[in-house]
């Protein structure tokens, strides 16, 4: 009696590679986003206040406060234009954005991660963005809401307090969810 010590052939390791890797991205594209996303500390609280200046979607150099928003929905989108996942989302925020602004709903993409200025000009116009796009040079606004992975979306209630964050993409029928939550969160009469 002889041991042989079997060993994958390179085909044969492929292949079981190949398995792994396409099993992974099931589970992710499939599984991941249904597990309830932990709840971010900064749900319920005062967003923090910015000043930022806008690349695309408004007068190009003027800065949008978000102090001045306040009355309205307000959905921040924190992304750079050499994120894939921000490339898959970027359509769904621009049809919900549409759809959204007469119910009072602000989109406002945030471009973040240290992103080069014309770069991210060019991703907002080959996907027909139409929302206000502002510049967060020197990720300090990503770091008030503790921006760690992207895209990251927050959405602020008439009163500027937060009522979600997800840090990763999310689907429409969530976002939708997200919004008519904070559309209905009556507003302080203050």
């Amino acid at each position: 009696m002889t041991t042989e010590s079997r060993t994958a052939t390179p085909r044969q390791a492929a292949w079981i590679i190949g398995t792994v890797v396409v099993i992974a991205i099931v589970l992710g594209i499939t599984v991941l986003p249904t597990l309830k996303p932990p709840r971010s500390k900064l749900v319920g609280l005062p967003s923090p206040l910015f000043t930022l200046q806008v690349m695309t979607g408004g007068d190009i150099g003027s800065r949008v406060r978000l102090a001045d928003l306040r009355g309205k929905v307000v959905v921040l989108a924190f992304w750079a234009s050499w994120c894939a996942p921000c490339q898959a989302e970027a359509p769904l925020l621009e049809k919900l954005s549409r759809e959204f602004e007469k119910q009072g709903v602000v989109f406002l993409g945030v471009d973040t991660s240290g992103d080069d200025w014309q770069r991210a000009v060019e991703f907002v116009k080959s996907h027909n963005l139409t929302y206000t796009t502002v510049f967060d040079e020197g990720d300090h606004v990503a770091a008030a809401f503790r921006v760690q992975t992207i895209p990251t979306l927050a959405v602020l209630d008439r009163d500027l307090v937060v009522t979600a964050v997800r840090s990763r993409m999310v689907r429409e029928k969530e976002l939708r969810e997200l919004l008519r939550d904070a559309l209905a969160a009556k507003a302080s009469d203050s």
